[in-house]
């Protein structure tokens, strides 16, 4: 399985970029409206890998799994509205959040056996491992 490293500098790219320069929250700003890539552990357990993500917040229903071409895409999409009538004042308020995380599948992943499941925020992802292929002895025979 590949994994792919986090590049700090990548956050600077909003500072120097002019075509999203004012589209997109700046990094350090502590803005809860960009949107932000669930948290990951992943684990080598011997017979299978396990991804942890966190996905506190969202309902199964909103997150999606896919399998396509050796890559794992693990998606969300999250849109809520808030409407609050009292005391003369009318409030009415909405939110969008989506993620998109790919994860790059190696040949020893056993694609067609992978499961799922939410638990307490946290989707634990199996990845079972393909069978070692044992080298095959073959006997030969004198005539």
């Amino acid at each position: 399985m590949k994994l792919t490293t986090y590049n700090p500098i990548a956050d600077l790219d909003c500072f120097f970029n002019p075509d999203n320069f004012l589209t997109q929250q700046f990094p350090f700003s502590g803005s809860t409206v960009q949107p932000q890539e669930p948290r990951v552990n992943i684990r080598d357990e011997g017979d299978e890998f396990l991804i942890e993500a966190s996905v506190a917040g969202y309902d199964n229903d909103e997150i999606q799994l896919e399998v396509k071409e050796n890559t794992l895409t693990l998606a969300g999409d999250k849109k809520e509205t808030k409407e609050t009538n009292k005391n003369g004042y009318h409030m009415r308020e909405f939110s969008c959040a989506k993620f998109k995380r790919h994860f790059n599948l190696g040949e020893e992943v056993e694609q067609g056996n992978i499961s799922a499941k939410v638990e307490k925020g946290i989707l634990t992802v199996h990845l079972p491992k393909k069978e070692k292929v044992q080298p095959k002895k073959i006997p030969i025979t004198l005539n």
